[in-house]
């Protein structure tokens, strides 16, 4: 889930997308309506709201996910955690560096000890880089993480931070934890950019959300030609021929 590089000809969406056997893809979108540009009987929504909604819809429309990743637009809304935590939905969200927590007298913030592991880049490009939970007091539901491309402090280097609801590190579930975010957001907006998402002529919402519908309905049916596709088709009508003929 994210809303980066979202703006086209001054509209904002907010998109949720599928990343499953190496392939990207949209699910849903929402185009979010500036409060100053609601007409009369509109209702304003916030970003995070929109996500909710989101979330809400795909679970309704039997969607199951291993794994939700959202940027920091969307991590520190306690609303999404809260249905992420009612869906048992496994998340890992970037928070900002500056979010505080209260503790004890008795309790102090400790850091465990760097591991390596490669980030992957949009580019395709990787680096080596080294993550650690920071944990306040003793650990919770909720862990935290730094994520830095050195060990050594200095403001020049690249440091993300990330909260997750994984029980165990978080690079026991993903390999790439939040190089994977960006993946998916340049990923999907290079290939809908070149189908025409960005094409329109029209200024009506209504008119610019059906547009995008017919983008994201060409993008989903090239994927579904994919070859891992195609080969979980193929293995569905012989597993369905064999209960036939059984």
């Amino acid at each position: 889930m994210g809303n980066l590089g979202t703006v086209e000809n001054g509209i904002v969406s907010v998109n949720a997308y599928a990343f499953l056997d190496g392939l990207i893809f949209p699910l849903i979108f929402k185009v979010f309506r500036p409060l100053k540009r609601l007409k009369p009987g509109d209702t304003f929504k916030t970003k995070p709201q929109l996500i909710v909604e989101i979330i809400q819809e795909l679970q309704e429309g039997g969607f199951t996910f291993d794994l939700v990743l959202a940027d920091t637009v969307y991590g520190e809304c306690d609303t999404l955690i809260n249905v992420l935590n009612q869906y048992r939905i496994n998340f890992v969200v970037a928070i900002r560096s500056n979010v505080g927590f209260w503790l004890a007298p008795s309790q102090k913030m400790r850091y465990s000890s760097w591991k390596k592991f490669h980030q992957i880049f949009s580019n395709g490009k990787t680096e080596q880089s080294y993550i650690r939970e920071i944990i306040f007091g003793s650990r919770r539901e909720l862990r935290y993480w730094q994520i830095s491309n050195n060990r050594e402090q200095s403001a020049e280097n690249f440091t993300l931070f990330l909260m997750s609801n994984f029980p165990k590190s978080i690079t026991s579930a993903i390999d790439n934890p939040y190089g994977l975010i960006t993946w998916l957001e340049y990923g999907c907006k290079h290939s809908k950019n070149y189908i025409g998402w960005s094409d329109f002529r029209i200024t009506n919402y209504e008119q610019i959300e059906r547009w995008w519908e017919i983008v994201c309905s060409v993008y989903c049916m090239q994927s579904m030609q994919f070859h891992i596709f195609q080969q979980k088709s193929n293995q569905v009508i012989h597993n369905q021929n064999t209960e036939v003929i059984a």
